[in-house]
């Protein structure tokens, strides 16, 4: 039963309200009893039935095949990598504002079109982007450029394969190895920003937490970092989950043609 106020239109049987949950959208029909709330003067119980229905009219959309569908849901949900990439350097560190970044070509409105539009095509928003993680909460708050505006249903961010974290090696992360294994194996694509604030200030040791991520179908280490400790984590990264490397220095296997990390974590 929905409480309503007196001065609230009752909703014809079987239409759409869309209401933010988490920051994401999600279509409720409302149906059922419609109970007035209490200040009126004669409390009244209607039936939704009672009200005249109105058929749905004809939807292109969705009289499309399924196929079809999805590849619309595809190019009004993705952005292309690398307009998202271009977007990123505008935004990361604070270079530019969030309120003067230009239109993103995405058009999440299509999930409020009716349930079946939202149960279609929400997957495609959240798997087919790349996703910021936050520099120290990880994948907990992900977002897609502001981190004002994070991802915060735990179901959604489920369903998130494409991640971009920046690594700053002169502050601490607050966050353990474990943590950053749990958050990032298994990911479809991983992509570490390596940065400080000045060249050659801080060593690579706040690497070695990602020592651990495992599974990751492309991965890719960018920024200030060494080509050795780059070639070796993007190595590391991409083995199956039950590999193990030999040592904690960052020795490799023999035959991937890279040598012991020497400079490691100096």
């Amino acid at each position: 039963m929905v409480q309503i106020s007196e001065n609230q239109k009752l909703p014809r049987r079987g239409s759409i309200v869309v209401y933010m949950s988490d920051s994401v959208l999600e279509p409720t029909a409302v149906s059922g009893t419609i109970t007035h709330s209490a200040d009126m003067t004669a409390s009244t119980t209607t039936q939704s039935n009672s009200y005249p229905h109105k058929a749905q009219p004809f939807s292109p959309l969705l009289s499309l095949p399924a196929e079809l569908r999805l590849q619309i849901y595809a190019h009004l949900l993705s952005i292309p990598a690398d307009d998202l990439a271009l977007l990123r350097r505008l935004t990361s560190r604070n270079h530019l504002s969030s309120y003067v970044l230009p239109t993103l070509d995405l058009y999440p409105e299509i999930l409020r079109v009716s349930r079946q539009t939202y149960t279609e095509a929400h997957a495609i928003l959240y798997a087919s982007n790349t996703y910021c993680a936050h520099a120290c909460r990880l994948t907990s708050t992900p977002y897609l450029l502001a981190s004002s505006k994070p991802v915060l249903s735990p179901r959604c961010i489920r369903l998130i394969k494409k991640w971009h974290i920046q690594v700053r090696l002169d502050c601490d992360p607050n966050y353990n190895k474990q943590q950053a294994t749990e958050a990032f194996t298994g990911a479809e694509e991983l992509e570490l920003e390596i940065w400080q604030a000045m060249f050659g200030a801080a060593g690579e040791g706040v690497l070695k937490l990602f020592a651990g991520v495992r599974a990751v179908g492309k991965a890719k280490v960018t920024g200030s970092v060494t080509p050795g400790v780059k070639r070796w984590l993007e190595y590391t990264m991409r083995k199956p989950v039950e590999w193990v490397s030999r040592g904690d220095e960052g020795e490799l296997w023999e035959g991937t043609g890279l040598s012991h990390v020497n400079d490691w974590g100096r």
